[in-house]
């Protein structure tokens, strides 16, 4: 789950992120496939983040 939320001028300056400890972008992609009659199955996952600051 990926918050977005940015610093209100009271907590922070206008504009700047709120959560330095996680990455600003975050990219998760997973396939899982069946092989038929009940032969297992095949899957796999990608996950692309930018740094955290």
């Amino acid at each position: 789950m990926t918050i977005w939320a940015k610093a209100s001028s009271i907590d922070g300056a206008a504009g700047s992120r709120y959560n330095t400890f996680l990455p600003e972008h975050l990219l998760k992609i997973a396939t899982m496939y069946h092989l038929p009659d009940d032969q297992g199955r095949i899957g796999g996952a990608l996950r692309l983040q930018s740094t955290s600051d």
